[in-house]
């Protein structure tokens, strides 16, 4: 059994080998794993990669702001809310009609 097993295992090695040749000469290089990636590869390879999860988290972020519907930053919400703080206090009667006038010139409106 031992020499059987010797036998097909020396055809093995022997067809990979013929296999590698051919390979290597019908491509131009050896097939057996000896070429390497080369500068390009080592440089090329992780800034693409770098670069497609930098486009992925754009198209994430981008896709987050068209289903949010939020058109604006909370900076540009704000004096809207400040206006709305400073219109209840008049209707409270805190400040007077001249007060109010003045913080509102000097919130933008």
């Amino acid at each position: 059994m031992v020499p059987l097993i010797r036998s097909m295992m020396i055809g093995l090695i022997g067809l990979w080998t013929l296999s590698a040749r051919a390979d290597e000469a019908a491509n131009g290089w050896p097939a057996h794993g000896s070429h390497m990636m080369g500068f390009g590869g080592w440089i090329l390879g992780p800034l693409m990669m770098l670069i497609f999860f930098a486009l992925l988290v754009g198209a994430v972020v981008l896709i987050v702001r068209i289903i949010g519907g939020g058109s604006g930053s909370m900076r540009d919400r704000q004096p809207d809310r400040s206006l709305e703080i400073l219109r209840e206090r008049f209707a409270r009667g805190e400040i007077d009609a001249e007060e109010f006038e003045a913080r509102r010139k000097t919130l933008g409106e």
